[in-house]
Order: C-alpha cells, then structure tokens, then sequence
C-alpha cells in the first residue's frame, strides 16, 4: 500500500487530507486496486487525544485478465470518524483509537 496526507493546523482545529493506494493481485491474473481519497476535521483538545470526522471517496477497480469481461469500476462515498485517546494499563499507556466508516454507493 502506498500513499500520502496533508495535514494543516497544529493546534485545537486542523484539516488532513489524504490519498492511498493499494493493489491486490489474485491467481489467473486479475488484480483489484482500490485508492480512497479522504478530507478530515481534526479536533485535538489534548496533544494525545484527537477526534476526526470526514468525507471520503472509496474507489474500486477490477481488472480481469484477459478480454473476455470488461474491467469494473465502483464508487462509494462514505462518512468516517476516528478517535485515539491513550488507554491506562497498570503502569504503562497504551494507545488506542476506533475508527468506523459508512459508505453508500454513488451513482454516475
């Protein structure tokens, strides 16, 4: 996988940005890539504690080996939120996060 953010403002408010890419490849030849391409509101009210809630465009491509089926491509926008907040145990913080994502399929 592979893939690169922005992110802007270092203080309570910020902005990320995001692109990804990643390629599967399965016997007989046919791969499938997929590259979500994500906007995020950061909320950080503590410098280890972070909140965001964004938008992203999950894309998926199918490429089939051969001529015989056509490649497919899909869209889905989705709702995202993440959280991390360091979780006490015993002596030692362990990080922590949740992440979930809702994605609807977009017509075109």
């Amino acid at each position: 996988m592979a893939g690169a953010f922005v992110r802007l403002g270092d203080g309570l408010i910020g902005l990320e940005g995001a692109v990804d890419h990643r390629t599967d490849e399965f016997a007989g030849g046919t791969d499938v890539r997929t590259w979500p391409i994500t906007a995020s509101l950061i909320v950080r009210p503590l410098p280890i504690v972070f909140a965001a809630a964004g938008l992203g465009w999950y894309n998926t491509t199918v490429d089939y080996a051969g001529d015989a089926l056509d490649d497919q491509t899909e869209t889905n926008m989705g709702v995202s939120i993440r959280s991390r907040c360091p979780i006490a145990a015993g002596a030692h913080a362990e990080p922590g996060g949740r992440r979930a994502v809702s994605l609807r399929r977009l017509r075109f």
